[in-house]
């Protein structure tokens, strides 16, 4: 491996997020759902319903780029939109009954996908070094 890539911070950021997401799909296909979708279906399981845009905030997407997996996810019969009753130009979406039915699996997939993940890491380690990537987050902005 070239030393470049060998120090380099997004890269293995980047092989670890693949990797991730690799398994997590292959978890994910019995629901007929995305890493992505599912991400989405637990942020409204937890959080509530909200605006396209609150959800867009919190995954760190452009609105545009949701509308299609929200439209997906409408089709499969997960979430609702509805009128958002401060803001006229938005929508409520909302997680149906069949989501909110399966969503503490979804929670746990995270454990059976990620396996060995943190086999080996202190929760210490653990904990440095979600801090020092949400300290690098915050560097962006």
């Amino acid at each position: 491996m070239s030393k470049f890539l060998d120090n380099s911070v997004g890269y293995w950021v980047s092989k670890l997020k693949n990797k991730m997401k690799r398994n997590m799909s292959k978890h994910l296909k019995v629901y007929d759902l995305t890493p992505e979708q599912r991400s989405i279906l637990i942020i409204l399981f937890d959080d509530g319903a909200m605006s396209q845009r609150e959800i867009a905030e919190l995954k760190s997407m452009e609105p545009s780029n949701l509308t299609v997996t929200l439209r997906r996810l409408t089709d499969k019969g997960y979430i609702t939109k509805s009128t958002h009753p401060t803001d006229i130009r938005a929508y409520l979406i909302e997680l149906t009954d069949k989501a909110k039915e399966i969503c503490p699996q979804l929670k746990n997939l995270s454990v059976q996908s990620n396996g060995n993940l943190l086999k080996d890491i202190s929760s210490n380690e653990l904990k440095i070094t979600l801090d020092t990537i949400k300290k690098m987050i915050e560097n962006i902005h």
